[in-house]
């Protein structure tokens, strides 16, 4: 019914006009939601080529945000829900073939196959089958000429304000549970404020307990004093310019990364040309960034592996270390894991909103346990469908911790063989 020409709309708004008084009240209530949908769309069309042929001011300000080059262009959707334009967003996807005597980059037509554009629509504009049917017309290529060397064969909209699922039961839920450690450290760090009295040495007042002394973030123990704290130095600070330098490679590769190939819009000609220049390539080349991590992952174990056996005369508790070493990491990773999974996806906001939500759910809900025992790397078995992808890197130094215990206890008995 939304895709039904205009023609059609306008004589089914007759036939209702003409036969509601001869019908009963249900079959009367549902003509009056199909003329409901029959104006919606007649006016949310009309409007559209309001937009597209830029006839008054009111209209611009909706094709400014529209994407307008091809094949994939997102327009700008912050403009577009601005309280001054107030538009609806929706992102179109559409599928077909460039026409044969378009001559087209080589790069574009190995991408043709889908041409993806954000579209700005009047607030009337209810539903995606009306601007669907729009984008199949001769019009939208007013806004985007690159559609005329395009032959659109299907088309598909989402819409952050329709298809987008709020917050849920399991997320406030997720939510309380998150809320109580952060509550404890607040409740810990007031109660320790108001027994200032203890800090200057007044014998009168009770010693802390144990759950002040272990939340509490002010006072002589606490994070903030520890993050101020001088450290002492240690042959191994040469190493933190190391760590400095390679987070910041891994950071800027990684934006790089999920902006362009996560979202799935990446310009094939701007990627060519860029992937060609000295400076990006090197962007690019993050990976040898993890590898000077594992570099000193390795290193550190190894040092403090080979105090540990000298301290102990060689006895090394290997599932004792493994367990210390899960307890030590699971926490903090379960509470990220918990928050990305039921917290994450509800609260996205943006064009590529829609597609983000649904891949999260979809990855997380399958092996969200694969984060949890440390077997990301393989179950499941592709990179894709691993719910956090870049926990990547705690599956492999897990992994090699529990490789390295019987390598660095064979190397202390016997270094040839070690």
């Amino acid at each position: 019914l939304y895709q039904a020409p205009l023609p059609i709309r306008c004589s089914l708004m007759g036939w209702c006009s003409i036969s509601n008084a001869g019908l009963g009240r249900p079959y009367r209530a549902c003509c009056a939601m199909a003329c409901m949908v029959a104006v919606w769309g007649s006016q949310c069309i009309e409007e559209l080529e309001y937009v597209v042929d830029m006839e008054s001011q009111e209209f611009w300000k909706y094709a400014y945000a529209w994407g307008s080059s091809i094949p994939l262009d997102a327009g700008k959707y912050g403009a577009c829900v601005s309280p001054q334009v107030n538009g609806r967003y929706f992102l179109v996807s559409m599928t077909g073939k460039p026409v044969k005597a378009a001559d087209i980059h080589d790069d574009f037509e190995s991408w043709s196959s889908v041409v993806g554009l954000g579209v700005c629509a009047p607030p009337s504009c209810r539903v995606s089958s009306d601007v669907e049917a729009f984008m199949t017309n001769t019009s939208a290529q007013k806004l985007v000429p690159g559609l005329k060397l395009f032959e659109v064969e299907t088309v598909k909209s989402v819409s952050p304000i329709n298809d987008l699922n709020g917050l849920n039961l399991p997320s406030f839920f997720v939510i309380f549970l998150c809320g109580i450690p952060m509550c404890a450290v607040l409740m810990a760090s007031l109660l320790r404020k108001m027994r200032g009295s203890a800090e200057n040495g007044d014998a009168s007042t009770p010693s802390e307990g144990l759950f002040v002394t272990t939340f509490a973030m002010n006072g002589p123990t606490g994070a903030i004093a520890k993050m101020v704290e001088p450290i002492p130095a240690r042959p191994t600070d040469c190493f933190n310019g190391i760590r400095v330098w390679s987070l910041a490679w891994i950071v800027f590769a990684h934006t790089v990364y999920y902006q362009a190939f996560i979202t799935g819009y990446a310009d094939p000609v701007s990627q060519r040309i860029t992937q060609h220049s000295p400076v990006f390539v090197v962007l690019l080349s993050g990976e040898f960034a993890v590898d000077t991590m594992f570099f000193l992952s390795a290193f550190l174990f190894a040092q403090l592996m080979h105090k540990q056996l000298v301290k102990s005369n060689g006895r090394l508790p290997m599932m004792m270390a493994i367990l210390q070493r899960y307890l030590r990491l699971t926490p903090s990773l379960a509470f990220a894991l918990l928050l990305y999974a039921f917290v994450f996806p509800y609260i996205l906001q943006g064009p590529f909103a829609v597609a983000l939500q649904k891949t999260v759910v979809k990855r997380c809900h399958v092996s969200w346990w694969s984060e949890l025992t440390y077997t990301m790397n393989f179950i499941p078995w592709e990179y894709s469908k691993t719910c956090m992808t870049w926990t990547w890197y705690l599956g492999n130094d897990m992994f090699f911790f529990i490789a390295g215990l019987p390598i660095t206890l064979l190397h202390y008995r016997n270094e040839q063989l070690g």
